[in-house]
Formats: structure tokens, sequence, C-alpha cells
């Protein structure tokens, strides 16, 4: 298996419409490959790093973290 993806490969591994991939490397909110001409590649790797820096915290997590910052405040 390849280490790049097309556009299709990379809209199915994310979920998403193929012309929101689109619309998202025209603002070049994700990063990606022009080897030439109109062709689009996406490295998997970083498909998957920008996937899991998108990761929502849990209620819990939220207030564990205000708290941490208020215990740290009150120091």
């Amino acid at each position: 298996m390849s280490d790049y993806l097309n556009t299709k490969e990379a809209a199915e591994l994310l979920r998403m419409d193929i012309r929101t991939l689109y619309k998202m490397t025209a603002e070049r909110v994700i990063p990606f490959y022009k080897p030439g001409g109109k062709l689009i590649l996406f490295m998997k790797s970083e498909i998957e790093e920008y996937l899991q820096k998108r990761r929502v915290q849990t209620i819990e997590e939220v207030k564990n973290e205000k708290f941490k910052n208020l215990k740290n405040k009150t120091k």
C-alpha cells in the first residue's frame, strides 16, 4: 500500500465529501502535495495526524483542565 493517497482516498479516510477536501486544500487547511499539474496527493500519516489534532475533549477532561488552571492561579 502506498504512503500517498489520491483525493478520493483521502476524502474516504476523512469521511467527507471530495468537494470539501478540495476546499480545504484551496484554503491550505490540510497538508497536501502537488507533484505536477492538477494531481493532488496526501500523505496518509499526515491525514491521520490531522485527525488526531482535532480530537474533542470529554466533559471530564475539560473539568479537570479547568480545575488544574484554577489550582495553579491560587498558588
